[in-house]
């Protein structure tokens, strides 16, 4: 997904979703018997799984903290530029019209 248009709810989910594959991947046996003699290790899967479930939340974290940085931005600058237009002196019509189009 795409962060810029995504949801809250959306987010939310996509969590929920990374816990549940690393629930699923917890629950991955490291080795699995199979035919007598014949032995599957999956350690080293689940490990690769483990590790990449750990980038995909490492990603989601940065892109969400970066949305919040601009966003956060965003409102900063608003503010200062509200507080700027609220400190100018009234002189006239057009300044009050100015003012009140904030």
């Amino acid at each position: 997904y795409t962060l810029e248009t995504t949801t809250p709810h959306q987010l939310e989910e996509g969590v929920q979703f990374i816990a549940a594959i690393e629930q699923a991947i917890d629950v991955l046996p490291d080795k699995v018997l199979l035919l007598g003699a014949f032995e599957l290790v999956t350690l080293p899967v689940k490990l690769a799984l483990q590790a990449e479930s750990q980038r995909w939340k490492a990603a989601s974290a940065l892109q969400l903290h970066t949305r919040a940085k601009q966003e956060l931005e965003h409102k900063l600058n608003r503010t200062f530029e509200l507080r700027k237009k609220m400190g100018r002196r009234i002189e006239s019509l057009a300044d009050l019209r100015s003012m009140v189009d904030v």
